[in-house]
């Protein structure tokens, strides 16, 4: 959706730096032929009943799973020539008509288009050759003769053969730029604390006041010939936060984009069950502000959502959204999802994104179209050791010493535990995981500035710090060591930890 699923809004030749500008047109793709259209290789094709997919089970995975494609990107520029005269004569060859195939030659004085372009013709004044209408008002691709005309190839037989005129409609549908998108969406994830002990404290983040999990999502695009060449914005979405065991819906809270737009939806719901009573309907509401203060109002959003089996009982769920500025709609998004053997088999989720479709209604009615292929291969965790001496701080803040634990690559969120070793020698000690390398204790001598601590671990023991992070902007967490508080400076020991990190 836009905004919010697909990562196809970020584009420079489209509608600015948050997508943001301009909506639908007539859109050449009709659901069923999007559908067709998105059948890859990888696809999977169960076997299940429209009105037996849950569509809350299939959200939810997707949330908690998150997913990551490439994709082959076109943009195409719309040009809408108004009602124009034309010139018609049947240009068809022996084989041609042996096929069921007509090829009309049409004169059309500078009509600008070049081979290969999209020709739709529609609301035509009189019958062309005896063609049936329907063959003639759809979708044709252009071979240009000459700057005053050009042939299109028709799927009928003509049986008058002599030169047609007529007016028509004509929109041609022009390739302006190829280019690829990378669009990585991390798993929705809740920072979460273990203590020492091994009991997890779960602390969500609040959206517009409601707990919630986190989820960062990455957009890279590369186009060709086209500027700017590079482009790619980071955003977090929100979705409501589950307790463990609970199954209800994920529902999607907002998103916020780094210095862009802050997204709050007002409602999101599907029908519950694996029976939904329609197999089409409305999902939710979103207010669009220009950032995170909401002091500046700039669109709206209109969710809706479709289900539909291919002829091989494929299940496609689809995801629109509207986007509206001052009551006139802007840009539509629609996000397909599908099945694909290669997630299914690694443990990803059943549902991935498989194509995006922009519409802008801008000066040049610009549409976008991705289709994506399978996505990254997963990271494997990562480890790292460090060993040393201690002496006991004596009542002071005596001097911490830190190990980096690079979390870099980790850009999705991740988890990092770390083993700790004191040796038998008489001083205990005081142990933190850092954000970074900067720690201090309070008047108890409890250690400050950590996103989790143990103090006055005891000589020979093992203790185990865990955290779940979500933050791509802290690249480098910090183990820091320290002999306590309560032990004598004379008191020395040593010590050696393990630290691991995994997605």
């Amino acid at each position: 959706m836009a905004l919010l699923l697909g990562g196809a809004l970020l584009m420079a030749c489209g509608g600015g730096s948050t997508g943001l500008g301009p909506g639908p047109i007539n859109n050449s793709t009709a659901l069923a032929d999007t559908f067709t259209l998105t059948k890859t290789a990888d696809q999977k094709t169960p076997d299940p009943t429209i009105a037996g997919f849950d569509i809350t089970s299939a959200w939810n995975q997707l949330v908690a799973t998150g997913y990551q494609r490439n994709g082959v990107l076109r943009i195409y520029e719309y040009q809408d020539r108004g009602s124009v005269f034309l010139e018609s004569k049947l240009d068809s060859k022996p084989e041609d008509t042996a096929q069921g195939q007509t090829v009309l030659l049409i004169s059309h004085p500078q009509h600008g288009a070049v081979t290969g372009d999209q020709l739709r013709l529609s609301l035509l004044s009189s019958s062309v050759h005896g063609l049936p209408k329907s063959a003639l008002e759809t979708e044709h691709t252009v071979t240009v003769k000459d700057e005053d005309s050009y042939r299109i190839t028709l799927s009928a037989l003509a049986s008058k053969p002599l030169v047609a005129f007529f007016y028509a409609q004509v929109v041609f549908k022009h390739l302006e730029c190829k280019g690829r998108q990378t669009y990585e969406q991390g798993p929705a994830r809740v920072e979460t604390i273990w203590n020492p002990q091994g009991v997890s404290s779960v602390t969500p983040l609040l959206f517009n006041r409601q707990p919630a999990s986190r989820a960062l999502s990455i957009t890279t695009t590369t186009l060709d010939a086209c500027a700017p060449r590079e482009s790619s914005f980071t955003a977090y979405k929100y979705f409501k936060y589950l307790k463990p065991g609970d199954s209800g819906l994920r529902g999607l809270l907002g998103q916020d984009i780094w210095d862009g737009t802050y997204s709050v939806v007002d409602s999101f719901s599907f029908p519950s069950g694996a029976s939904p009573a329609a197999v089409e309907g409305q999902v939710g509401e979103i207010v669009n502000y220009s950032n995170a203060t909401r002091s500046q109002l700039q669109s709206t959003t209109r969710m809706s959502f479709a289900l539909q089996r291919n002829p091989d009982a494929t299940t496609f769920l689809l995801l629109r959204s509207d986007t509206s500025e001052n009551g006139i709609v802007r840009v539509s998004n629609t996000d397909l999802f599908g099945q694909t053997t290669a997630l299914t088999a690694n443990g990803g989720a059943d549902y991935t994104l498989l194509r995006s479709t922009v519409n802008y209604n801008n000066v040049r009615k610009t549409e976008v179209i991705i289709d994506y292929t399978a996505g990254s291969t997963e990271l494997k965790p990562s480890s790292s050791s460090g060993a040393g001496a201690l002496s006991g701080a004596g009542g002071k803040n005596a001097r911490w010493q830190f190990y980096p634990v690079d979390v870099a690559l980790f850009r999705f969120g991740g988890t990092l535990e770390v083993d700790l070793t004191l040796g038998g020698g008489p001083s205990a000690a005081s142990y933190g995981l850092f954000p970074s390398a900067n720690a201090s204790v309070d008047s108890q001598g409890r250690t400050l500035g950590a996103v989790v601590a143990a103090d006055n671990a005891a000589p020979g023991s093992t203790t185990k710090l865990k955290y779940t992070f979500t933050d791509p902007r802290v690249k480098t967490y910090y183990v820091g060591v320290q002999g306590s508080w309560k032990s004598p400076t004379t008191a020395s020991n040593t010590y050696s930890f393990q630290a691991s990190v995994k997605e």
